[in-house]
C-alpha cells in the first residue's frame, strides 16, 4: 500500500469514527442537557460537542489489509503431440564405430524417443533398425555401446538389455 492511500484510508476512517460519535454525519445536533441527582439537588449536565480525550473513545481503527499478489501462470503451449506410444522388448549394443550417439529404431532416422532401463535417456535415431528378423524375436532398439550402458547398467558383456522405448 503506498503511503498516500494509507493517508486516505485513515481520513476515511476518522470522519466515520466522528460521525459516529455525533451520531450521524452532517447533521448538526444541539447539545443535549440532562438533570443528575447531586447531593440532594439536581445538577445540570452538559454534553459538549467538543472531541472525546483519548482515555474516554477509543482509538478508532481502521483494518485495511493488502489483497494477495495474483498468481501468473504461463499459458500452456499447443502441442501437436496427441499420446506416446510406449514398447518394451529387448535392446542390443553397436560398437564405437557407429559413434556414440548411434540409435537405430524400426521407424527410421530421426524419431524422438526416451529409453529406460536401469535409467532413462532422451535421444534422437539416426539409422532405421534392428533386422526385421531380429524385431521378430522382441529386439526394438540397437544403441550405441557408451549409451546402452549407462542406460543398461550393465557392462557390455552381457550383450542384450530389456529397455521400453517410449516415442515422443
Amino acid at each position: 500500500m503506498t503511503p498516500t492511500t494509507r493517508t486516505i484510508v485513515r481520513a476515511i476512517g476518522v470522519v466515520l469514527v466522528s460521525a459516529t460519535l455525533t451520531g450521524c454525519a452532517g447533521v448538526y445536533a444541539e447539545p443535549e442537557t440532562s438533570y443528575k441527582p447531586y447531593g440532594g439537588h439536581l445538577a445540570p449536565i452538559v454534553v459538549s460537542e467538543s472531541t472525546p480525550t483519548p482515555s474516554e473513545a477509543p482509538e478508532p481503527s481502521v483494518a485495511v489489509t493488502e489483497a494477495p499478489a495474483p498468481t501468473i501462470r504461463p499459458t500452456p503451449r499447443p502441442t501437436t503431440r496427441i499420446s506416446t506410444a510406449l514398447v518394451a522388448g529387448i535392446a542390443s549394443w553397436m560398437p564405437e564405430k557407429y559413434g556414440a550417439n548411434y540409435l537405430a529404431l524400426p521407424g527410421g532416422r530421426g524419431l524422438h524417443v526416451r529409453i529406460c532401463a536401469a535409467m532413462c535417456l532422451h535421444l534422437v535415431s539416426n539409422d532405421a533398425g534392428p533386422d526385421l528378423a531380429m524385431q521378430r524375436e522382441g529386439r526394438v532398439a540397437d544403441i550405441g555401446v557408451l549409451n546402452w550402458e549407462r542406460i543398461c547398467g550393465v557392462p557390455r558383456s552381457r550383450g542384450l538389455c530389456r529397455v521400453t522405448v517410449e516415442y515422443r
